[in-house]
């Protein structure tokens, strides 16, 4: 809808030209020119008709020049005065309009002015109102009084009756009658405590649809009202009074409006206890101009209310404007703000209510059936407190909801009070977008400022879906202040959606925050966020920090489907989700907690919660019905930072599948006083961490570092399937006096596969962690020549034995602290090409201890279980399973480099013990060889032989044999197992060739009377060598005699059924054949 100004073309030199009509008869009105009123030449207009407190006056024109006035006499008992015009032009008010007391030419009278003409009105650039009561100017037909009517359109002499107060102006009661509207361009004002109304029509030819048109004009009503409505069609609006002071009733639904238009004026209702602005129109368009309510200083409650109500029944603009309530004094309430429209659309404008009193401030209540539209850098809906009182809230309810080019919407206190509270009902989009100068992004927003002693408001948000971008935001902080910083509740029911950053060289992230600054005391506001489905993009963040006295907050998301994380800023600062201590903090660090049907941080996203300050950092706690994907470099992490003083957070992951690849990570770690925390992960289906980015692997690791006082947090998974694979890694660490965490892994199948590991070390005086593992199978196999890739990440002696897949404990070569053990409980263990367990010591503490214990089977092939050390006494090794078998360069060692400490000792206790090819079984020390015992039954190594003297363990490898060795300077015990009794009551296998057709019968079996047994034994007792087949079993049975040849039937012809062997038999001849049974009815498929 666009507006014009200037659409009356009047000749300002004009004569004043009121013309009295005849409808009134006797008591018609009279006027008295160039009567000297007010230091103003003027006309004084007198007589009327008079029924009680009321005066009538009727026109045929009724104009006022320039520098001239036009005055109606108020007798003594009037409290109101009718105007009527009944010609057909419209009134041109140029000059002075008022009402002066009867009797004088200075004095106004405190009459009510009612101004009618259904032609339209006009006042001027240079036009005042000058009244002691309030003026209702209008171009109604005609004024109601109960049943009967002051009309222009049908114009009568007032009945006897008109005696009471007006109750209506009426709208086209003669409908071949149009009303037109009404354009001031001049300074209307009544006095303090009254009200200045203005309604008018729109058909008529003047104002082009448009009822009432305010353009380069100043209206003024302190401590009153003024109420502009734009009425058009048939209808009426009713009038009401307080005292004697009239104001407007609620439009009337059925109703048409018409536009309404505010450009380049100020309309102000500023007073003792402020005042009421209402504007109801169709259309309704605010330019450039400014609407005060504002209660001045004073000391008193009162039960008027103040506010700015516009109304538009479709769309409402508000385009380079203010309208502001600030409340001065000790009012119990403030003046709000209340706008509703079909649709909205605030541009560079200001809406603003706020206090400096003791009185609460006002609201801004935004109700839009459509869309609504809040837009520019300088745009603000601000509710503040200032002075002792509470800021008003803000509420919109749209449709839509738009906040762009970093437009904000604030609640926030500077004095003694609570800010207020915001709250979005949207029924489909909100959308924040963009940032302004200064690093001010758009959004919404609530604040204890510096200096101010109260709470934040509270900022809640429902709608469809919701998108935040360009550097907007949703934010709650305490900056500088004392007291707690608001909470922030999304509830959306689709997807909530926040992408990238402003485009400055410092960028902003879009997202959602709450925050306590460094000179602020009081906690961070939570943050909850209620989805179908989140995402977090292109460097946009979700945080709660402190960098006060004051803990930050929760950060809460809960999502009927996906939660993603994805992609890092210009910056390389990555999207993600934070809540934490900062440096000049104290306090505890809010959790971090994500529930949701699946959940991906990848592309260099991150979760965090962390402490750099003096308390402890947040648990991250993720839940998921489907899957947590870590990928291409996201992180899930908790921390504490150098000078941080607190307890690390734990890490907990419950999902279905989790997956962490290409290079991604979970952690904790402590660079402060304090420990880390825990890493615990329960899977239903899976955990897969797989391969590696240029940087980093694969991994999931705890640190405790060399500058930390504080031990290393624990790794704990329980899932049916583990699978490490291509340069993965699980790592625990310490590099200062406390210990390293331990890694405890309970599954159905562990893999871990081409250089995949898991590892605890000590580099410093604390302990290695334990690794401790629970499965029914654990294969560990291969290695990856890439592994020194993952020397960023860690230090290289944490990297392990040349990227061979395994599982290993150990200590650096200038750490002090004991090696961790590594225990497995399992049923099948299985070690190829190149794999390792290793428990070592490089540094002056002792190496931990090996321990297997597998119900099946123990096989080691190409690989190696080993324990060592340089400076310190070995660890042991303990194998304890059904059946261990050795293959290739399958090797058990235990070494000590050095003449400080002893071997350790080798314990193999199984049903058997099998070693083959180049496999060995070796005990080394510098000072005491460790002993090795073969606590089995049955033992056997291929081409074996128990080496007298070695000078290390290499002289002992690639011999193409098995070697037992157990040297030392003293060197240890070999405790091998006794099989003389299976050697002995071995019989030597005759290698002549068996006919085979020696052992098929050619007929069926008769059996005899006599009876028989057969015994099988087997190959000796010897098990069956790797890749034999297992010879058949078949069932023996007593033979029968063979019938004659005239029961037997044909031979066998091609062609005719096969019939396969059910047994073994023994002829007459001793000769034993495979056959079947004869039956008593033979069919020729017998045979």
């Amino acid at each position: 809808m666009i507006f014009s100004i200037g659409l009356f073309a009047f000749n300002p030199a004009a004569i004043a030209q009121i013309t009295p009509d005849t409808t009134l008869g006797n008591e018609g009105s009279r006027v008295i020119r160039n009567v000297r009123i007010r230091d103003l030449e003027s006309d004084r207009i007198d007589g009327g008709a008079r029924r009680g407190a009321n005066l009538f006056h009727s026109f045929e024109q009724f104009d006022v020049s320039e520098e001239r006035g036009a005055y109606f006499t108020n007798p003594s008992g009037v409290r109101n005065i009718f105007s009527r015009v009944t010609g057909g032009n419209r009134s041109e008010i140029l000059g002075q309009l008022g009402v002066i007391q009867a009797g004088s030419d200075s004095i106004l009278g405190n009459a009510n002015l009612f101004f009618m003409n259904p032609n339209g009105i006009l006042f001027g650039r240079n036009s005042r109102l000058d009244v002691g009561g309030s003026f209702i100017g209008t171009t109604a037909n005609a004024i109601q009084f109960g049943e009967d009517s002051f009309s222009a359109n049908n114009p009568t002499v007032p009945s006897p009756l008109l005696t009471v107060n007006p109750s209506a102006l009426l709208f086209n009661q003669i409908t071949a009658q149009a009303t037109d509207g009404i354009e001031s361009r001049g300074f209307l004002s009544v006095p303090t405590d009254q009200s200045l109304l203005l309604v008018g029509g729109a058909a008529g030819p003047n104002l082009a649809s448009r009822g009432v048109v305010i353009s380069n004009s100043a209206v003024q009503a302190p401590n009153g009202q003024i109420e502009i409505v734009g009425f058009s069609g048939l209808g009426n609006l009713g009038l009401n009074y307080t005292n004697t002071v009239p104001y407007l009733g609620a439009f009337p639904q059925a109703a048409a409006r018409s536009d309404v238009a505010v450009e380049n004026s100020t309309l102000d209702v500023s007073g003792m206890e402020g005042g009421i602005i209402r504007i109801d129109a169709e259309n309704l368009r605010l330019v450039a101009s400014t609407l005060l309510s504002s209660p001045s200083q004073g000391n008193f409650s009162t039960e008027m209310p103040t506010f700015v109500q516009l109304d538009a029944n479709q769309r409402l603009e508000i385009i380079k404007s203010e309208i502001g309530n600030l409340l001065l004094s000790n009012l119990s309430g403030g003046s709000s703000i209340s706008i509703r429209a079909g649709s909205l659309a605030v541009r560079d404008s200001r809406l603003e209510t706020s206090n400096l009193g003791a009185g609460r401030a006002g609201d801004i209540t935004l109700l839009i059936r459509g869309e609504a539209l809040i837009d520019g850098a300088t745009t603000r809906l601000r509710a503040a407190a200032s002075g002792n009182g509470d800021a008003g809230d803000i509420q919109i309810r749209a449709r839509s909801l738009q906040v762009i080019n970093a437009a904000r919407l604030t609640t926030s206190t500077f004095g003694q009070g609570n800010a207020g509270n915001i709250t979005a009902t949207i029924a489909e989009n909100l959308a924040l977008e963009g940032s302004g100068p200064n690093r001010r992004g758009g959004g919404l927003f609530s604040s204890v400022e510096r200096g101010a002693n109260g709470n934040g408001g509270n900022i809640r948000v429902q709608a469809r879906s919701l998108s935040v971008q360009g550097g907007a935001g949703i934010l709650t902080r305490n900056n500088d202040g004392e007291g707690r910083a608001g909470n922030i509740t999304l509830e959306i029911n689709g997807t909530a959606s926040f992408d990238g950053t402003s485009t400055d060289s410092n960028p902003i992230p879009s997202g959602v925050s709450s925050e306590v600054t460094d000179d602020a005391s009081g906690d961070g506001g939570n943050i909850t966020i209620w989805t179908g489905s989140l995402l977090v993009t292109n460097g946009a963040q979700l945080s709660t920090t402190t960098s006060g006295q004051g803990n930050a907050g929760r950060l809460v998301i809960l999502a009927r489907d996906r939660v993603i994380f994805d992609g890092i800023n210009s910056n390389q600062a990555g999207s993600g989700a934070f809540t934490g201590i900062n440096q000049l903090g104290a306090g505890k660090a809010g959790n971090l907690r994500i529930s949701a049907n699946a959940l991906f941080v990848i592309n260099g996203a991150q979760l965090s919660s962390g402490s750099l300050g003096r308390g402890n950092a947040g648990n991250v706690v993720i839940s998921t019905g489907d899957r947590v994907v870590v990928r291409n470099g996201g992180t899930i992490f908790s921390n504490l930072g150098t000078r941080a003083v607190g307890r690390g957070g734990d890490v907990w992951i419950t999902t279905g599948v989790l997956e962490i690849s290409d290079g991604s990570q979970l952690r904790t770690d402590t660079f402060g006083r304090g420990p880390a925390g825990n890493v615990v992960i329960r899977a239903q289906d899976l955990v897969v961490l797989n391969g590696l980015t240029q940087e980093f692997s694969s991994s999931i690791f705890t640190i405790a570092a060399p500058v930390a006082d504080g031990s290393g947090g624990n790794v704990e998974i329980t899932t049916p399937l583990l699978r490490i694979l291509n340069n993965s890694v699980i790592n625990t660490s310490t590099a200062n006096a406390n210990r390293a965490g331990d890694i405890v892994i309970s599954a159905d199948v562990i893999q871990l596969v081409n250089g995949a590991q898991l590892v605890t070390t000590t580099l410093g005086d604390g302990r290695a962690g334990t690794i401790d593992l629970t499965a029914d199978t654990v294969l560990l196999s291969g290695r990856n020549p890439a592994f020194r890739s993952r020397s960023s990440q860690a230090r290289q002696d944490i990297i392990q034995d040349d990227g061979r897949s395994g599982l290993f404990a150990s200590t650096g070569e200038d750490s002090s602290g004991n090696g961790g053990n590594i225990t497995v409980n399992t049923i099948f263990l299985e070690l190829d090409n190149g794999a390792r367990i290793s428990a070592r010591s490089q540094g002056s503490g002792i190496a931990g201890n090996i321990n297997v214990d597998a119900n099946g089977m123990i096989v080691i092939a190409d690989s190696d279980i080993t324990t060592s050390a340089a400076n310190s006494s070995g660890g042991s090794i303990n194998l304890t399973s059904e059946r261990i078998r050795l293959r290739g360069d399958g090797d058990i060692r235990t070494e000590v480099a050095s003449d400080v400490g002893n071997g350790g000792d080798i314990t193999l206790t199984a049903d058997s013990v099998v070693a083959f090819d180049d496999s060995d079984i070796l005990a080394f020390a510098g000072n005491q060889g460790g002993d090795i015992t073969f606590n089995t039954p049955a033992g056997f190594f291929a081409g074996g032989r128990q080496a007298v003297a070695a000078s290390s363990t290499a002289n002992l490898d690639q011999n193409n044999q098995v070697n037992i060795n157990a040297d030392g300077r003293v060197a240890g015990t070999i405790a091998l197992p006794d099989v003389s009794f299976i050697e002995n009551s071995l019989s030597a296998l005759t290698e002549t060739a068996i006919n085979t057709d020696q052992l098929l019968a050619n007929s069926c079996i008769a059996r005899t009377q006599q009876g028989g047994t057969f015994l099988i034994t087997g190959t000796g007792g010897l098990p069956a060598a790797p890749g034999n087949d297992a010879a058949s079993t078949y069932p023996t049975g007593e033979v029968r005699t063979i019938p004659t040849e005239a029961e037997t039937d044909s031979n066998w012809q091609p062609g005719d059924p096969i019939v396969e062997p059910q047994g073994v038999y023994r002829l007459p001849d001793g000769r034993w054949v495979m056959s079947r049974e004869c039956t008593n009815r033979r069919t020729q498929s017998e045979y």
